[in-house]
């Protein structure tokens, strides 16, 4: 019984790449092309559907090794005649966003509590201003069109009746805070010693909404750290018209250790088919390169200074879900298509609520 089949898709490209992974290898694979991909093994046949590829019967490749069975074949585009209809089909891509609805509700109390052993860490909190921060790396400058000595007057720190937001954080005045540690600019539960975030300056405090929630009478405010993740992506891609792009996610988790999951994209939106045993998928993902580092490797500081790489500041749990999945992503593929160039090979499945 194979573990699981990826099918990765490519239209303008008139190609489908697929990995079969197997628990054990099979005895004898034998693989033919025909309206769909049979794969005969320990004599017993498995159908892949590949109908919607629009398949070239005589094109198949195939390869087997001790744990997948790897293969291609080409497609016909049907849909793109020309390389004019396949460049005005594909310069376009659409992003779905979650994070435009305020989060927060004026004339409404509440705490603030951490996110694992429920502590306390306000008081009930009735807000008087609800605003939203310009970027998940919250830069003041970003407040404003042009720069103007405006800024140097004007104080965006929160007052103790204030809460700043993104789709993933918060910034809170210092004064609000209760049963807390802080080390450095790290700020832990006092009751479970669980990272929350981080002391932004003097008067404010960054905490994430994977770390903490916020409760009212009728309202729970809280977020996944891997759904959060796939939010700060998404934000990046929108900015950004190339196909390729770097992305430093950032921690710092003590007082001397930042870690970081550098993630360069290779392919924004693939379409890909998968096939997990317990269910069959076609859904879009993004495939990238990763490499999981801290301040103390050269690569940290080569992907900190360069301007082309767009740095993020996220919570520790997001660094340790996304991690996760890349990794579990990672695992699926043949070692020769894991590593590229020093950095693992995975997919990012961000899109449509798939999960693999």
């Amino acid at each position: 019984m194979y573990e699981l089949i990826i099918l990765e898709i490519r239209p303008r490209l008139c190609s489908v790449n697929g990995f079969v992974k197997f628990s054990n290898r099979p005895d004898d694979v034998k693989v033919s092309l025909d309206d769909d991909l049979k794969l005969v093994f320990n004599r017993r046949e498995e159908k892949i559907p590949c109908q919607f590829t629009g398949i070239v019967k005589n094109s198949l490749t195939v390869k087997v090794n001790d744990t997948h069975v790897i293969f291609r074949f080409a497609t016909k585009n049907e849909a793109s005649g020309s390389f004019k209809t396949e460049v005005l089909q594909n310069t376009a891509t659409n992003f779905k966003f979650s994070h435009d609805k305020p989060l927060f509700s004026a004339n409404t109390s509440y705490t603030c509590l951490c996110g694992k052993c429920k502590t306390p860490l306000t008081n009930p909190l009735v807000f008087e201003r609800i605003l939203p921060l310009p970027s998940d790396n919250s830069d003041p400058n970003e407040w404003f069109c042009h720069r103007s000595d405006v800024g140097n007057n004007f104080n965006l720190d929160p007052k103790p009746s204030d809460i700043f937001y993104t789709h993933c954080l918060v910034h809170l005045n210092i004064q609000n805070i209760q049963n807390v540690d802080e080390t450095g600019k790290i700020v832990f539960c006092k009751s479970c010693q669980d990272w929350l975030g981080l002391k932004y300056n003097d008067n404010t405090a960054k905490f994430w909404l994977n770390t903490v929630e916020f409760i009212s009478d009728n309202n729970l405010v809280s977020t996944s750290s891997l759904q959060d993740v796939f939010n700060v992506i998404n934000s990046v891609f929108q900015q950004k018209l190339q196909s390729s792009v770097k992305i430093m996610l950032c921690c710092q988790t003590t007082i001397n250790n930042i870690e970081a999951v550098l993630l360069w994209i290779l392919e924004k939106r693939l379409e890909v088919f998968y096939d997990n045993s317990r269910e069959e998928k076609k859904c879009d993902v993004a495939k990238v390169l990763f490499k999981s580092v801290d301040n103390h490797d050269n690569i940290f500081d080569q992907w900190k200074n360069d301007l082309m790489v767009d740095t993020i500041d996220v919570s520790k749990s997001m660094i340790l879900s996304v991690s996760n999945h890349l990794a579990e992503c990672n695992r699926a593929l043949p070692d020769e298509f894991a590593k590229s160039n020093d950095f693992n090979v995975s997919y990012l499945f961000m899109y449509d609520g798939c999960t693999i």
